[in-house]
């Protein structure tokens, strides 16, 4: 089962293992306004959890004293977002000071690709980080472009009419950029592009394209926006609290 199984894609399992020892000590906090509910399952017993921080091939949780549980213990983990739900299975590799860390198996491929699906945003978001604005080609007459960088080749890119990123109302438009994704809001106006092995779909204009897709089988605008939310939710402080806000606000 997939959260966003329209908008990411993944590595194959042979290069996940070839950056295992690079991506193994990566870990991101999991903040507490994500919408996402854990539960620990022992012996048919299930019982909720608050996520601490995920990684590739980890996750960190708060103990339960409802569960009877030790180092080495092998335990089903369920991660759910809204109505969709994966089960993995994880061994206990350290219990102390209220926590637990636990390594994530990867052989239920479909149930891992799930995982990465929500470690995604989370990675991206805990990441970016603004991009120096003197070194930016600023190209386009009567604005000024700040950029975040951020994991998954992710970038957030916002034209301001003021040379600096302090008022919000001086944001004429911003795009955000993950791999084969594009989603770009104009004055409150959401516009949604998805590349595909060269192919354009989109929902309304892009730039000049006039390439649309005219079914759309799955409500690819609320998947986009709850995506991109979970990246501005679990940004950090090089995101400022009154422009997460102001991104937040645009896609309710």
């Amino acid at each position: 089962m997939k959260f966003f199984k329209n908008l990411l894609q993944f590595l194959s399992k042979e290069e996940l293992e070839q950056q295992k020892e690079y991506r193994r000590s990566e870990r991101y906090d999991v903040s507490s306004k994500l919408p996402l509910k854990a539960y620990l399952i022992k012996e048919e017993k299930k019982v909720s959890v608050s996520l601490l921080d995920v990684s590739l091939y980890g996750i960190g949780c708060e103990e339960t004293s409802e569960l009877e549980i030790a180092a080495d213990d092998m335990i089903k983990l369920s991660i759910e977002l809204d109505d969709v739900a994966i089960m993995l299975m994880s061994r206990v590799v350290y219990k102390a000071n209220g926590r637990l860390g636990m390594d994530v198996f990867t052989e239920l491929e479909s149930n891992y690709d799930g995982y990465l699906q929500i470690l995604t945003p989370i990675s991206v978001g805990a990441t970016l980080k603004e991009y120096d604005v003197n070194k930016i080609n600023q190209s386009d007459e009567g604005y000024t472009k700040h950029i975040f960088f951020g994991a998954q080749n992710s970038s957030l890119t916002l034209w301001t009419t003021k040379g600096k990123l302090q008022n919000t109302d001086d944001i004429k438009m911003y795009e955000f950029n993950m791999d084969n994704f594009i989603m770009r809001i104009e004055n409150h106006k959401f516009t949604y592009t998805f590349l595909d092995n060269s192919r354009v779909f989109s929902l309304k204009k892009h730039h000049k394209s006039e390439v649309f897709k005219e079914e759309v089988d799955v409500d690819l605008e609320t998947e986009s926006k709850k995506l991109f939310s979970m990246i501005i939710l679990s940004a950090k402080d090089n995101l400022p609290g009154s422009l997460k806000e102001y991104l937040l606000q645009t896609i309710r």
